[in-house]
Protein backbone atom coordinates (compact mmCIF):
# COMPACT_ATOMS: atom_id res chain seq x y z
CA UNK A 1 0.00 0.00 0.00
CA UNK A 2 1.38 3.37 -1.01
CA UNK A 3 1.88 6.27 1.37
CA UNK A 4 -1.01 8.27 -0.11
CA UNK A 5 -3.36 5.34 0.30
CA UNK A 6 -2.24 4.94 3.92
CA UNK A 7 -2.93 8.64 4.54
CA UNK A 8 -6.41 8.36 3.02
CA UNK A 9 -7.20 5.22 5.02
CA UNK A 10 -5.94 6.84 8.23
CA UNK A 11 -7.99 10.00 7.53
CA UNK A 12 -11.12 7.90 7.15
CA UNK A 13 -10.42 6.01 10.37
CA UNK A 14 -9.68 9.25 12.22
CA UNK A 15 -12.92 10.77 10.96
CA UNK A 16 -14.90 7.73 12.10
CA UNK A 17 -13.30 7.89 15.53
CA UNK A 18 -14.02 11.61 15.76
CA UNK A 19 -17.62 11.09 14.66
CA UNK A 20 -18.10 8.27 17.18
CA UNK A 21 -16.57 10.38 19.95
CA UNK A 22 -18.82 13.32 19.08
CA UNK A 23 -21.83 11.01 18.98
CA UNK A 24 -20.96 9.58 22.40
CA UNK A 25 -20.50 13.08 23.80
CA UNK A 26 -23.86 14.17 22.41
CA UNK A 27 -25.54 11.07 23.86
CA UNK A 28 -23.90 11.69 27.24
CA UNK A 29 -25.03 15.32 27.19
CA UNK A 30 -28.60 14.41 26.27
CA UNK A 31 -28.73 11.67 28.92
CA UNK A 32 -27.41 14.02 31.60
CA UNK A 33 -29.75 16.82 30.59
CA UNK A 34 -32.58 14.29 30.43
CA UNK A 35 -31.93 13.18 34.00
CA UNK A 36 -31.84 16.79 35.19
CA UNK A 37 -35.04 17.57 33.31
CA UNK A 38 -36.75 14.50 34.75
CA UNK A 39 -36.08 15.68 38.30
CA UNK A 40 -37.57 19.10 37.57
CA UNK A 41 -40.45 17.56 35.62
CA UNK A 42 -41.59 15.82 38.80
CA UNK A 43 -41.62 19.18 40.57
CA UNK A 44 -43.60 20.65 37.67
CA UNK A 45 -46.14 17.82 37.95
CA UNK A 46 -46.46 18.47 41.68
CA UNK A 47 -47.03 22.18 41.09
CA UNK A 48 -49.66 21.55 38.41
CA UNK A 49 -51.42 19.21 40.82
CA UNK A 50 -51.17 21.91 43.50
CA UNK A 51 -52.81 24.43 41.15
CA UNK A 52 -55.74 22.05 40.61
CA UNK A 53 -56.15 21.21 44.31
CA UNK A 54 -55.83 24.82 45.47
CA UNK A 55 -58.37 25.92 42.83
CA UNK A 56 -60.85 23.37 44.18
CA UNK A 57 -60.26 24.55 47.75
CA UNK A 58 -60.71 28.16 46.62
CA UNK A 59 -64.09 27.27 45.10
CA UNK A 60 -65.06 25.40 48.26
CA UNK A 61 -64.00 28.21 50.60
CA UNK A 62 -65.71 30.74 48.36
CA UNK A 63 -68.96 28.78 48.42
CA UNK A 64 -68.85 28.36 52.20
CA UNK A 65 -67.98 32.01 52.78
CA UNK A 66 -70.93 33.18 50.68
CA UNK A 67 -73.22 31.32 53.08
CA UNK A 68 -72.04 33.50 55.96
CA UNK A 69 -72.40 36.97 54.43
CA UNK A 70 -74.79 37.88 57.24
CA UNK A 71 -72.54 36.48 60.00
CA UNK A 72 -69.33 38.49 60.11
CA UNK A 73 -67.74 36.19 62.71
CA UNK A 74 -67.69 33.45 60.05
CA UNK A 75 -67.56 35.62 56.94
CA UNK A 76 -64.23 37.19 57.98
CA UNK A 77 -62.32 33.90 58.57
CA UNK A 78 -63.91 32.51 55.41
CA UNK A 79 -62.62 35.51 53.46
CA UNK A 80 -59.17 34.94 54.98
CA UNK A 81 -59.25 31.34 53.75
CA UNK A 82 -60.14 32.56 50.25
CA UNK A 83 -57.33 35.13 50.29
CA UNK A 84 -54.86 32.51 51.50
CA UNK A 85 -55.95 30.15 48.71
CA UNK A 86 -55.57 32.92 46.13
CA UNK A 87 -52.07 33.63 47.43
CA UNK A 88 -51.10 29.95 47.25
CA UNK A 89 -52.60 29.69 43.77
CA UNK A 90 -50.58 32.66 42.54
CA UNK A 91 -47.37 31.22 44.02
CA UNK A 92 -47.95 27.82 42.41
CA UNK A 93 -48.83 29.31 39.01
CA UNK A 94 -45.68 31.44 39.23
CA UNK A 95 -43.56 28.33 39.83
CA UNK A 96 -45.26 26.45 36.99
CA UNK A 97 -44.55 29.38 34.68
CA UNK A 98 -40.85 29.43 35.68
CA UNK A 99 -40.45 25.68 35.21
CA UNK A 100 -42.07 25.62 31.77
CA UNK A 101 -39.68 28.35 30.57
CA UNK A 102 -36.56 26.26 31.22
CA UNK A 103 -35.26 24.98 27.85
CA UNK A 104 -32.97 22.07 28.68
CA UNK A 105 -31.80 21.13 25.19
CA UNK A 106 -31.29 24.57 23.66
CA UNK A 107 -29.65 26.47 26.52
CA UNK A 108 -26.03 26.53 27.71
CA UNK A 109 -25.32 24.63 30.92
CA UNK A 110 -24.41 27.86 32.70
CA UNK A 111 -27.81 29.36 31.84
CA UNK A 112 -29.57 26.21 33.08
CA UNK A 113 -27.67 26.40 36.35
CA UNK A 114 -28.69 30.03 36.75
CA UNK A 115 -32.32 29.14 36.04
CA UNK A 116 -32.31 26.34 38.64
CA UNK A 117 -30.62 28.56 41.20
CA UNK A 118 -33.17 31.31 40.58
CA UNK A 119 -36.01 28.80 40.96
CA UNK A 120 -34.50 27.47 44.19
CA UNK A 121 -34.25 30.98 45.65
CA UNK A 122 -37.81 31.77 44.64
CA UNK A 123 -39.20 28.58 46.18
CA UNK A 124 -37.37 29.35 49.43
CA UNK A 125 -38.95 32.82 49.49
CA UNK A 126 -42.41 31.40 48.76
CA UNK A 127 -41.89 28.80 51.47
CA UNK A 128 -41.10 31.47 54.05
CA UNK A 129 -44.26 33.33 53.08
CA UNK A 130 -46.26 30.14 53.50
CA UNK A 131 -44.67 29.28 56.84
CA UNK A 132 -45.43 32.75 58.19
CA UNK A 133 -49.03 32.82 56.96
CA UNK A 134 -50.10 29.28 57.84
CA UNK A 135 -50.99 30.14 61.49
CA UNK A 136 -53.52 32.67 60.17
CA UNK A 137 -54.92 29.95 57.88
CA UNK A 138 -55.27 27.47 60.76
CA UNK A 139 -56.91 30.06 63.05
CA UNK A 140 -59.41 30.89 60.30
CA UNK A 141 -60.01 27.28 59.23
CA UNK A 142 -60.95 25.85 62.64
CA UNK A 143 -64.14 27.88 63.27
CA UNK A 144 -65.29 27.45 59.65
CA UNK A 145 -64.70 23.69 59.80
CA UNK A 146 -66.52 23.35 63.11
CA UNK A 147 -69.49 25.40 61.91
CA UNK A 148 -69.94 23.76 58.48
CA UNK A 149 -69.00 20.17 59.36
CA UNK A 150 -69.77 19.82 63.07
CA UNK A 151 -72.39 22.58 63.28
CA UNK A 152 -70.61 23.98 66.32
CA UNK A 153 -70.21 27.71 66.92
CA UNK A 154 -66.75 27.96 68.47
CA UNK A 155 -67.18 31.68 69.05
CA UNK A 156 -69.46 30.94 71.99
CA UNK A 157 -67.26 31.84 74.92
CA UNK A 158 -67.62 28.57 76.77
CA UNK A 159 -64.65 26.80 78.31
CA UNK A 160 -64.89 23.72 76.04
CA UNK A 161 -64.92 25.94 72.95
CA UNK A 162 -61.97 28.01 74.15
CA UNK A 163 -60.01 24.85 74.93
CA UNK A 164 -61.06 23.38 71.59
CA UNK A 165 -59.78 26.43 69.69
CA UNK A 166 -56.43 26.35 71.48
CA UNK A 167 -56.03 22.60 71.02
CA UNK A 168 -57.11 22.78 67.37
CA UNK A 169 -54.62 25.54 66.54
CA UNK A 170 -51.80 23.77 68.38
CA UNK A 171 -52.46 20.36 66.78
CA UNK A 172 -52.84 21.92 63.34
CA UNK A 173 -49.49 23.70 63.54
CA UNK A 174 -47.70 20.74 65.12
CA UNK A 175 -48.88 18.50 62.28
CA UNK A 176 -48.34 21.02 59.50
CA UNK A 177 -44.77 22.24 60.03
CA UNK A 178 -42.93 18.88 60.30
CA UNK A 179 -45.02 17.47 57.46
CA UNK A 180 -44.43 20.51 55.23
CA UNK A 181 -40.68 20.51 55.93
CA UNK A 182 -40.49 16.79 55.06
CA UNK A 183 -42.54 17.18 51.85
CA UNK A 184 -40.49 20.16 50.67
CA UNK A 185 -37.26 18.31 51.40
CA UNK A 186 -38.26 15.13 49.57
CA UNK A 187 -40.35 16.63 46.81
CA UNK A 188 -38.40 19.81 46.09
CA UNK A 189 -35.01 20.32 47.74
CA UNK A 190 -33.61 16.87 46.96
CA UNK A 191 -34.85 16.95 43.36
CA UNK A 192 -33.50 20.46 42.70
CA UNK A 193 -30.17 19.39 44.17
CA UNK A 194 -30.08 16.28 41.98
CA UNK A 195 -30.91 18.32 38.88
CA UNK A 196 -28.13 20.78 39.74
CA UNK A 197 -25.65 17.97 40.40
CA UNK A 198 -26.31 16.49 36.93
CA UNK A 199 -25.58 19.89 35.38
CA UNK A 200 -22.40 20.21 37.42
CA UNK A 201 -21.22 16.83 36.11
CA UNK A 202 -21.95 17.92 32.56
CA UNK A 203 -20.15 21.22 33.01
CA UNK A 204 -17.15 19.43 34.49
CA UNK A 205 -17.09 17.04 31.52
CA UNK A 206 -17.21 19.97 29.08
CA UNK A 207 -14.20 21.57 30.80
CA UNK A 208 -12.21 18.34 30.53
CA UNK A 209 -12.72 18.16 26.77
Amino acid sequence: MELDELKIAWTKIDKRLSDNLKLNEDLLEKMTLGKSKMEMKEILSNEILSVVIISLFLLLFGFVTCRFTSEMKFFIPGTVLCLFSIMELILSINKVNDLTKIDYFNSPVVELQKALNKFRQKTMLFRKIEYCSIPIFVISFIPIFNKTVLNNDMFNKTLPNIIGIIVGITVGLVIYYPLAIWIYKIGYDNKIKSASDFLKELKKFEKEE
